[in-house]
C-alpha cells in the first residue's frame, strides 16, 4: 500500500519514474538505478515513486508475459506443422504477475522508497479537459498523455512550492520537457547521477569541516587543560624551592623581582663587597646544628 509521509522539511528528494525499472524482472538488477540508490543514500537524499508509476510496472509485466505466452504458442503451432514434439507447461501470467508484484515491493521496502499516493482530488474534469485540448501542461503538445498527466500531479500533491529540492529521474525525454514547463526538475539517469554526484562532493566537504572544526575545538579544550595542569605543577615544584608554597608564577616572579632589587641596593650602599644573598633565602636560616 502506499505510505502517506509529509514532505515538507525534506532536504532532497530523488523521483523514479516508470520507464527506469520497466522491462525488468528483478528491480535490484538496474545499475543505473542502484547507483542513484546509493548517491542519495550517501548525501541523505530520500527516495519515491508515484503510485501510478508503480501500477504501470505491475501492468507492464503482465503485458510481456501476455506477449511472451502468445509468442510461445504461436511458435508452438510452427512446430506442431513440422510435427515436432513441444512439452512446454502452461504460463500462469497472473501467478507471475503476481511474484513480480511481491519483488518490487520487496525492493522499494528495502530501499525504503516512499510510495507517493494518488492524489486525493483531482482538478474537475472540465479543467482537465481544457488543458489538454489547450496543450498545456501536464498535457504534451498533442493535448494527450493523461498518463504523465496524473504522474505531474502526483509529484506535485507530494512536493508543493518550497518543500525541497526534487528531482525525478526518467529515461522518457518528452516527459521531461513537459515536466520542465511545469517547474519541476526531470533528468535522465546519467544526468542524475552527475548531480547527485556533485550534490555528494559538497556534502563530503561540509562534513569534514565540521570534523576539522570538531577536532580544533577538542585540541584546544585539551591544550587548555594541560596548560593548566602543567602550570600548577611548576608553581608547586617552584614552591618546594623556595621552601614553601607560592600563591602562583606571578607572585614568585614579583618576589624575585623585589628580591634582586634588595640584593642591588644593598651592594651599592656597601661598595658591592656584600655576598650575594641566595634568591631561595632572601633572608638567611638559622642553623639547626646544636
Amino acid at each position: 500500500m502506499p505510505t502517506e509521509e509529509p514532505a515538507a522539511g525534506r532536504r532532497f528528494t530523488v523521483v523514479l519514474e516508470t520507464n527506469l525499472l520497466h522491462g525488468r524482472a528483478d528491480p535490484e538488477a538496474s545499475t543505473p538505478v542502484k547507483t542513484i540508490l546509493d548517491l542519495a543514500e550517501k548525501i541523505g537524499a530520500s527516495v519515491a515513486i508515484p503510485e501510478p508509476c508503480v501500477m504501470e510496472l505491475v501492468q507492464g509485466h503482465r503485458e510481456r508475459l501476455i506477449e511472451g505466452r502468445n509468442a510461445l504458442d504461436k511458435a508452438v503451432k510452427e512446430l506442431g506443422r513440422l510435427r515436432a514434439t513441444v512439452d512446454l507447461r502452461e504460463i500462469e501470467v497472473e501467478a507471475e504477475v503476481k511474484g513480480y508484484e511481491q519483488r518490487l515491493v520487496t525492493f522499494l521496502d528495502t530501499h525504503r522508497i516512499r510510495r507517493l499516493a494518488f492524489p486525493e482530488q483531482l482538478p474537475p474534469p472540465q479543467e482537465l479537459f481544457e488543458r489538454a485540448v489547450a496543450k498545456q501542461p501536464p498535457f504534451d503538445a498533442k493535448g494527450a498523455s493523461f498518463r504523465d498527466a496524473m504522474i505531474g500531479m502526483t509529484v506535485a500533491r507530494h512536493f508543493p512550492a518550497g518543500s525541497g529540492e526534487v528531482l525525478i529521474v526518467t529515461g522518457d525525454n518528452s516527459f521531461r520537457s513537459r515536466l520542465a514547463v511545469e517547474g519541476i526538475t526531470a533528468l535522465d539517469p546519467d544526468a542524475a547521477i552527475a548531480k547527485l554526484t556533485e550534490h555528494l562532493s559538497a556534502a563530503e566537504q561540509k562534513r569534514r569541516s565540521e570534523i576539522e572544526a570538531a577536532i580544533e575545538s577538542v585540541l584546544g579544550q585539551r591544550l587548555a587543560e594541560i596548560t593548566e595542569r602543567a602550570t600548577r605543577e611548576v608553581e608547586f615544584n617552584f614552591g618546594i624551592l623556595m621552601g614553601g608554597e607560592i600563591e602562583s608564577i606571578d607572585a614568585f616572579s614579583a618576589t624575585a623581582v623585589a628580591s634582586v632589587q634588595a640584593v642591588d641596593l644593598h651592594q651599592h650602599r656597601t661598595g658591592g663587597k656584600a655576598r650575594r644573598p641566595s634568591l631561595a633565602s632572601p633572608t638567611a636560616r638559622p642553623s639547626s646544628r646544636s
